[in-house]
């Protein structure tokens, strides 16, 4: 599954819409973010039920964008 995301800034008059962000599909992950950066906690169940847990982090801007 694919997350999306969109980024605005005021100041620039620019936006993002459906910025991708890769995230599993279940379970859903925390999603948060601060400042330039968007915080993606996300799990993974592996076959014998132990599960692995991974915080990626993403730095976003708009110089890209409309």
């Amino acid at each position: 599954m694919v997350s999306c995301t969109s980024i605005v800034n005021r100041c620039a008059r620019r936006v993002c819409q459906d910025a991708l962000v890769p995230a599993p599909a279940d379970p859903l992950p925390q999603v948060t973010s601060r400042g330039d950066t968007l915080y993606v906690l996300a799990q993974r169940v592996g076959a014998t039920t132990d599960v692995t847990t991974r915080l990626h982090r993403y730095r976003v801007t708009a110089t890209d964008c409309a």
